[in-house]
């Protein structure tokens, strides 16, 4: 009677610690991301707001952040979650607001402090990097815009590159897909080039 309680207790102790073990792997930092959407579900759609870049990058599993305008998604190369504040003044963005940003014009200008012709050199030098990099990359976004709506952040959808309007002197951005399911992260290579 003796071996055959001690058996189970091991056999219980193994189950407990092998359910525990499952979890912590599953839940830890190699994993998808937490699923608490504010709508409840695992679906970030086109509009919703995020008071603070942490609300959204909790999301994705990141806790801390050195910046929020561009975080390079944990696992997933070559995708960036990126924050970028509406009408920046060095970091320009345009696009349709009414119809949130179907496509996001985006080029650097440096600050107004220094003379025109360093001025020019500079933008010249900083939008061909910008605009080399992201081709070189092939790179995706999954945008949350700042100030566009409110305060807060909205999250816009997921974009590529437009190849045909983009050149050295800007990048054009296109929205490929309104939605972010964030339990099937990997989903998103589909959208490349």
């Amino acid at each position: 009677m003796t071996y055959w309680m001690a058996g189970a207790l091991l056999l219980f102790i193994i189950v407990v610690g092998g359910v525990f073990l499952f979890r912590s792997v599953s839940i830890g930092g190699d994993s998808e991301p937490s699923l608490s959407v504010t709508n409840g579900s695992s679906i970030l759609r086109r509009g919703q707001i995020f008071p603070t870049y942490s609300d959204y990058l909790r999301l994705f599993g990141i806790t801390e952040a050195p910046h929020f305008w561009d975080q390079p998604l944990p696992h997933h190369d070559g995708i960036i979650i990126w924050g970028p504040e509406y009408h920046h003044p060095q970091w320009h963005n345009e696009g349709e607001r009414d119809s949130l940003m179907p496509t996001i014009t985006e080029w650097w200008e440096p600050a107004d402090s220094l003379d025109a012709k360093e001025r020019e050199m500079l933008m010249a030098v900083g939008n061909a990097h910008l605009y080399f990099t992201v081709m070189r990359t092939n790179e995706l976004r999954i945008t949350f815009m700042k100030n566009l709506t409110d305060t807060g952040y909205v999250f816009l959808g997921i974009y590529r590159t437009n190849l045909q309007h983009s050149d050295s002197t800007h990048v054009v951005w296109e929205r490929v897909a309104d939605e972010c399911d964030l339990s099937n992260l990997a989903y998103l290579q589909q959208l490349r080039h």
